[in-house]
This record gives structure tokens, sequence and C-alpha cells, in this order.
């Protein structure tokens, strides 16, 4: 039975996830995502496509694409069969590099759309291979965090839906983020569900390694320093149970710098000052009204 023809809505947004064929790896090296990316800049401005979101991992990739009056198999199949014959040359290889067909879901509303760009964003987390979206280089949530990014990447129209401010929309971006990290899925997302992420490196056989400080620790260490500086507070007043004002709104100041800098997570810094992250989240969520 011949496939349903795809729907094509022009301006409207697709969750689009494109996997490896028999989810082999589609990427060998940094180089390869690198080159993908030329393609992605060439394919959208060739279709009038807007990406709004993207995450490479090793064996599949998820975009959120806005398209124009072209549909959004043409910029699939430029992207796909460009992208293919650059790796396949590179290694040497042929045959099917991915699945026949993509999978691409219809976003009909702004949670839905919302939904769509954390679950992109999230997929690192999910399979393992960071802790943090922010430290995973092959996605844009860290674009969504500051300035910067690929000139094809338009993140200014999902941003706004959180304030017209951009600092406070990558604030509140954050946090929206920081809510849903430690889950396995996403529950309000748009699409139809997805195959589990198989990016999950093996586990490591051996002794534990023995403890060191992450970067990120002593990143996080020094903002706190700076600000209790200028602040004129002690870290040990932020730690304990006081609901002082004054602290709370320290506390939050220092969460919301920590996580838009990519410093550290919205869980790492409610640990650091002995608060569940959900009271913290809804600290900032106040403020920022």
């Amino acid at each position: 039975m011949a496939r349903p023809p795809r729907q094509h809505l022009p301006g409207g947004f697709y969750h689009v996830t494109l996997r490896g064929n028999h989810r082999q790896q589609i990427f060998s090296c940094g180089a390869d995502r690198d080159a993908l990316e030329d393609i992605v800049a060439e394919a959208a401005s060739q279709t009038d496509a807007g990406i709004h979101a993207y995450c490479w991992m090793s064996n599949h990739l998820h975009m959120v694409v806005r398209v124009a009056d072209a549909p959004l198999g043409r910029l699939m199949q430029r992207m796909a069969s460009r992208y293919a014959r650059y790796f396949q040359r590179t290694l040497g290889t042929t045959g099917h590099l991915f699945e026949r067909r993509y999978h691409a879901g219809l976003v009909t509303t702004d949670m839905q759309l919302l939904a769509a760009v954390r679950y992109a964003h999230l997929n690192p987390v999910r399979a393992g291979l960071a802790r943090d979206p922010a430290r995973y280089r092959w996605s844009s949530h860290r674009w969504y965090l500051r300035q910067g990014g690929p000139a094809w990447l338009r993140t200014q129209f999902v941003l706004g839906m959180f304030d017209d401010d951009p600092h406070r929309a990558r604030s509140r971006y954050a946090v929206f983020v920081a809510e849903d990290a430690t889950s396995t899925a996403t529950a309000e997302s748009a699409t139809a569900p997805m195959a589990p992420d198989t990016d999950a490196p093996p586990t490591p056989s051996g002794p534990p390694p023995a403890a060191v400080t992450r970067p990120e620790q002593i990143a996080l260490e020094k903002l706190v320093q700076q600000i209790c500086r200028q602040e004129n507070v002690a870290e040990a007043a932020l730690r304990s149970h006081s609901r002082d004002r004054h602290l709370v709104r320290i506390r939050i100041r220092i969460a919301t710098e920590a996580v838009a800098s990519g410093t550290a997570s919205l869980s790492e810094v409610a640990r650091r000052f002995n608060r569940h992250v959900a009271s913290l989240s809804k600290a900032i969520n106040r403020q920022a009204k």
C-alpha cells in the first residue's frame, strides 16, 4: 500500500527526526557535524525554510523547522542526499545512510512548539551524553542561552514567546528547560512517540575514577563568590533556611545568571543552596513577572 502524502502547511512548524539506516552512526567526528551544518544552511536558504532548533546526535538528528511555500520534503531530500554523499565519500562506503522516510510531526499550538524545542534540546541528557544540555556542543540550546550561533538558526521567535526583553526571555527559557531536564520524556511533546535514543555510551569497566572538580563547578564557585562580594552577603546565609527577601533575591540572581550563561543548571544551583529546584524555579518566575 502506498504511503499517504505528507501534509504541507505553508508557514507551519514541524518537529523532524531523521535516523541512520538500521540505527547506524551518521557522524564519525566533529568535522562531519560541521559539514552537515554547512549543508543545512544551503538547503534552508534554497527552500526558504527556518530552522528554529536542532540537535545532532550520533545516529539521528532532530530539527524544529518552519516551512515556507516549498514543502518540508524538499528541504529534507536536499539535506539528507547531500550529506549522505559527503559521508560516503569521506569514508569510502556505499548504501543508504538514512532511513528512507523521516518522521515529521506538525506542531499546532504554542505549547507544542515549546515542547518540541525542549524535547530536541534534552536529547543528549536523556541519552546520557550530557548532564546539562548547555554542555552539549551539537545542539542549538546554547544559542538560546546567549547571543551568537549559525546565521541560519532562528531563535528569536521562540524566545519571544517568553518575553519581549531578550535577557528575561533567555532566563525564562532556561527555567522552562530546567524544569523538565530530569524527566525521561516531555509529556507535552506535539509529535508521535519517538523511539528510544540509542546514543548512551557503554558502561565503563574497571574501578571508578577518582573524584575530580569539574570546570563548571569552578565556574559556579567564582560566580557565587563574585555576587556575594557585590551584595555584601556570606554564602552561608544563602544556604540557610531563611526566606528573607534580600537573600531570596540574591539566590534568584545567582540562579538566573548561572543558567543563562551556561555556568550551571538550575538543579545544581538549587543543590548548592539547599533548595528544591521547583521552589527556586517558582521564585524566578514570580520575580520575572
